[in-house]
């Protein structure tokens, strides 16, 4: 496992259609929020000996790529040829000279069917255009450039077939600038941030499905299930489905609501409408507020009882996967949660980040790279707590979200 002072950080990039298609992949430190330049090398191979050797690079990247950055030390050792090309993208860092050595080992790497992309480009120099031929991506930080200097730069890159990566993409509208002037992946946390919509109702399956997750969060018996169920026949549909599949029903041919409720378990029944309300919409696999928010329930699930107490699993679950219902409804928390009954605890760390389960959600989003205070500040608020235990949690949260497909 990775030192105890250090941890994996995963930022999504998405498509033009908001898919989730790859993911950088950061190693952070305790204190700080990344290595520096100098430690580059420290850094990015300790990534690829973690994910690509500890974790498992189907947990860490499922069917997505990874971006990792590469300085100059890592672009020349023979180390980076390790690694599984066709999973992975070499982003070189700015810092990088680009003088004929580098650019005879970018040839060399694309000989090699590796993809490269070059990272923070600012302008086009004499010795940028002299290594693009090699280039496959661009990354182009959109928070250091006002609107006409990123135009101006995007006509430029036009001469090369390379695609355009927008990082720090934060809100809908950055998003929407990007995708007019022709960038192809985004990169940040515009996707979980929530659009407010006035006057905004839910659609009927997702009322259903909350009144569902209510329902088997409180003591509701089968019949009340049952007559929930019968209001959406694709949902009473998907359930007899998922039933009767071989893993759980391999001998016995399920038709009715009621033995399917009885068979799967009210535990498996609460997860999975949980899970179902982020593809209710329709959205394929792997949909990033899925993809975020079960990785999230399930770290908090793993972490809970040393952080949260006894008999906490089932509330920290439900925080960690609620916890996006903002962005995907498109209502604040306090109107979603005011249409059901929920415990106040997970209400309380929803809404204001309060108590126990709050404090563990704002550790778990501090992983994820996009909150401030750093992780190791985080920590503090739990005695004991190690980040080598949260490494071992989050490799089990990863693994269990990659496996969501076959379920």
């Amino acid at each position: 496992m990775l030192a105890d002072n250090l941890f994996l950080g995963r930022q999504p990039i998405l498509d033009r259609d908001r898919n989730l298609v790859a993911f950088e992949l950061l190693f952070r430190s305790s204190q700080e929020n990344s290595f520096g330049s100098s430690d580059g090398f420290l850094a990015s191979a300790t990534v690829i000996t973690h994910v690509f050797n500890e974790l498992g690079v189907d947990q860490a990247l499922g069917d997505c790529q990874g971006f990792i950055n590469v300085d100059e030390a890592l672009l020349m050792s023979d180390v980076i040829e390790f690694v599984p090309k066709s999973q992975v993208v070499l982003e070189i860092l700015e810092t990088v000279p680009l003088n004929s050595e580098v650019i005879a080992r970018c040839s060399h790497l694309k000989s090699l069917g590796f993809t490269l992309a070059l990272d923070d480009l600012t302008e086009c120099r004499g010795d940028t255009e002299s290594v693009m031929e090699h280039i496959d991506i661009v990354k182009i930080d959109i928070s250091v450039l006002d609107s006409a200097a990123l135009a101006q730069l995007v006509a430029k890159l036009r001469k090369w077939p390379v695609k355009l990566l927008a990082e720090k993409v934060e809100t809908f509208e950055e998003f929407r600038f990007c995708l007019e002037h022709g960038f192809h992946l985004f990169q940040g946390y515009h996707f979980a941030k929530p659009q407010i919509i006035t006057g905004k109702r839910m659609s009927h399956s997702e009322m259903v499905l909350l009144r569902l997750v209510e329902k088997l969060n409180g003591d509701a018996d089968i019949r009340e299930i049952e007559d929930i169920l019968k209001e959406d026949p694709l949902l009473s549909y998907n359930l007899l489905r998922i039933v009767n599949s071989a893993a759980i029903a391999a001998r016995e041919k399920v038709a009715s609501l009621n033995r399917a409720v009885a068979l799967l378990g009210r535990r498996q029944l609460q997860r999975w409408a949980q899970l179902l309300l982020y593809t209710s919409s329709g959205a394929p696999y792997p949909n990033p507020l899925l993809q975020l928010a079960a990785t999230r329930g399930k770290i908090m699930e793993l972490l809970s009882p040393k952080t949260c107490g006894p008999d906490s699993e089932e509330n920290a679950f439900m925080t960690g996967i609620m916890s996006l219902l903002d962005a995907l409804l498109g209502m604040p928390f306090d109107e979603i949660l005011a249409l059901i009954e929920i415990d106040q605890e997970v209400k309380a760390a929803l809404t204001r980040h309060d108590g126990a389960l709050g404090n563990l959600l704002r550790l778990v989003k501090t992983m994820e790279g996009n909150e401030e205070p750093h992780a190791g500040d985080v920590l503090e608020s739990f005695p004991g707590m190690t980040l080598h235990e949260l490494n071992v949690a989050q490799s089990a949260a990863l693994a269990w979200v990659s496996g969501l497909r076959e379920s």
